[in-house]
């Protein structure tokens, strides 16, 4: 009977920080690293022969 109880307060009275359930367990405590996006430059002004290539 008192492992029954114990079992019930376990589950309704969650004290272990430890236990993740669900997607949190995947998290991790360390930074990740994003990788560095270069910014691409626009070309001021688009030719038509350059939009025509592109679109193939």
């Amino acid at each position: 009977m008192q492992e029954i109880v114990n079992f019930l307060k376990e589950m309704f009275m969650i004290k272990n920080d430890e236990k993740k359930i669900g997607l949190s367990q995947f998290k991790t405590k360390e930074p990740v690293d994003k990788p560095v996006v270069k910014p691409v430059k626009a070309a001021g002004e688009v030719k038509l022969s350059d939009l025509m290539r592109r679109s193939y």
